[in-house]
């Protein structure tokens, strides 16, 4: 194509690739009614869109579905001869939803799992550290009798358990949000086997603790609760600063064309050396510190004393409802306490 001699007629680019294209999109959402045009009664996840549209251009595999009429792909054609048979694709056929969209919320745990693991994770560890009560046998208000090492290692160390969840139920969701015929989605069943086995891993020693274990005061589980904190700490701070997508490796460090147009547009960012580099690092650091320590003395510290209150706390005098009872009256304390 670039080596023709003969001009091509102006507007040949706009009336035989781009009209096409913004005609597709066009159709998508409107259609024609009395000679005017008028919005589809269709629901957005049932419209092909924009970002449908651009990302099927990202990969090889997404060209590859570029057909002609008769049927032909593109691929298969002469790359000479390409430009000529572009205004004969077929772009109907080509085109198809890269994300199910639905009308819930558990995109927010994909696109935000780290936000949820920092911060859910963070408070764990504060709020199980300074509610003992809830874990303490047979516990006595006056006497604020305290558990054994074991249980209090154990329920701090359960963190680890909790942010790996949060990292399952992000995987789950991918699997149901993204299709798997886009070539841009990730194989996740490596993934999930990996957070299942890290979730054994943290939630494993709190059953010989709090299940296996009598009281909690040997010390197998001493030792376990330990190495169960410990390793929830790893659990948390790995999963803080890794994404899901970087598990086994970053895509951008793959000597593979498939994600080529993320490695040379969307995910190309400048890398920092030298001071800049610490900089940044100091700058989050400082920031996750000042944010963490204000929680835990301004926030979860001052739920101990109320939790050590109402874990105890039995309402006697009920005069109760005549619907349902007395019931509620009864359970007031633990109702709070859960809020």
């Amino acid at each position: 194509c670039q080596n023709r001699v003969e001009p091509v007629e102006e507007g040949t680019y706009l009336n035989n690739i781009i009209t096409p294209l913004y005609s597709y999109l066009r159709d998508q959402g409107y259609e024609i009614y009395d000679g005017k045009y008028v919005r589809r009664e269709r629901d957005h996840a049932q419209i092909i869109g924009y970002d449908d549209v651009n990302q099927l251009f990202w990969y090889p595999e997404g060209i590859e579905r570029i057909i002609l009429e008769d049927k032909t792909r593109l691929v298969d054609i002469a790359p000479a001869e390409r430009w000529e048979k572009l205004k004969d694709v077929n772009w109907k056929k080509v085109f198809f939803k890269t994300y199910r969209e639905t009308r819930s919320w558990f995109h927010m745990i994909t696109n935000f799992n780290r936000i949820w693991v920092i911060h859910l994770g963070a408070f764990w560890f504060f709020t199980a550290y300074n509610a003992k009560s809830l874990y303490t046998k047979d516990y006595q208000q006056q006497l604020n009798n305290q558990p054994p090492g074991s249980y209090s290692w154990s329920a701090v160390g359960l963190a680890g358990a909790l942010v790996t969840l949060i990292n399952i139920f992000a995987t789950l969701a991918e699997w149901a949000y993204v299709p798997r015929r886009w070539a841009g989605a990730q194989h996740l069943t490596r993934r999930l086997l990996f957070l299942l086995l890290v979730f054994a891993v943290n939630i494993g020693p709190a059953i010989y603790v709090f299940g296996v274990s009598k009281d909690g005061t040997d010390t197998i589980a001493y030792v376990l609760g330990v190495v169960q904190f410990f390793i929830a700490l790893a659990s948390f701070f790995f999963f803080a600063v890794m994404p899901l997508g970087g598990l086994f490796g970053s895509y951008m460090k793959k000597n593979t064309r498939q994600y080529v147009a993320s490695q040379t547009f969307t995910a190309s960012f400048p890398a920092l050396s030298g001071n800049g580099m610490w900089m940044s690092y100091g700058m989050w650091v400082c920031v996750f510190a000042a944010k963490l320590v204000e929680s835990y003395f301004f926030l979860t510290l001052s739920f101990k004393d109320p939790i050590r209150i109402l874990r105890p706390m039995k309402i006697q005098n009920c005069l109760g409802d005549q619907i349902i009872g007395d019931i509620l009256c009864h359970a007031q304390p633990q109702i709070l306490l859960g809020l």
